[in-house]
Order: structure tokens, then sequence, then C-alpha cells
């Protein structure tokens, strides 16, 4: 899948200092926000994954090589359900928002709702950048 789409390059300062609006939450809730959202089920099926990942990885967490490490498959979690889900509750469908879980806390954005070819700059054409500040 990497190499079709080819993946950008993850920001692990941005995953490790995200603050998510329900710091408490738990992956139920980041499920259940999902699974209410209106949207062809990518971001019910990106959540299963990294909740997932998180599980499955967590064996390797001493390791180096696995960057992705313990609270922040949660953050990932967070990001992805905030970015496809806007503030006001409605779908992102109806708000035009990108759902790549970089464009996080439901930035108001051009383009589609889904970032396809993420890796490629192409891609993110249609979008405007998100502000920094939200981290």
């Amino acid at each position: 899948m990497y190499a079709s789409r080819r993946a950008p390059e993850p920001l692990l300062d941005e995953i490790v200092n995200y603050r998510p609006k329900n710091p408490d939450g738990s992956w139920e809730e980041i499920f259940k926000r999902v699974i209410e959202h209106e949207d062809d089920g990518h971001a019910s099926k990106l959540v299963r994954a990294l909740r997932h990942g998180e599980q499955i990885c967590a064996a390797y967490d001493d390791h180096p090589r696995f960057r992705v490490k313990g609270i922040m498959w949660l953050k990932l979690g967070h990001m992805a359900a905030s970015s496809s889900i806007t503030q006001a509750g409605y779908p992102a469908s109806a708000r035009k928002l990108t759902s790549w879980p970089v464009a996080i806390d439901s930035v108001e954005d051009t383009g589609d709702t889904w970032v396809r070819s993420a890796g490629f700059d192409e891609a993110w054409e249609k979008y405007e950048d998100r502000p920094r500040a939200l981290l």
C-alpha cells in the first residue's frame, strides 16, 4: 500500500504534542463518534486499524524501529475521529473537511472529505494548509 499511495512521512512530534478535545476519551468513545458519523466507512475502518495497531505493536514498544508507541495510538484515534467530524457535529461531507489524521480537530478546509494518495504533493492541491497552533 505504501508504494502505490506514497504514504507521507509521519510527523511524530505532532502526534506526541496533540491535545484531544476530550483527553480522557477512551477507544470506546472514539468508536462511538465514528460509528455515528455519516461517511463511506473510512473513518471507522481507520480507527479500527489504529486500535489493532496499538494492540499488535504493544509488544514492540521498546524497539526503536517501532516509532508509534503507547499513548500515541490513542491520540491518533482522537485525531482520526476529530478530523472526520466537524465541531458542529455535522458530517464532514456537509462541510468539506480533510480527514487525513494529520488534519486535526476538524479543521475546515477546501477539497474532498478524504485525501487520496496523501504522500503525493498533487493530492493536497485542493486543500489549504491548517493552522499549526491547534497542536
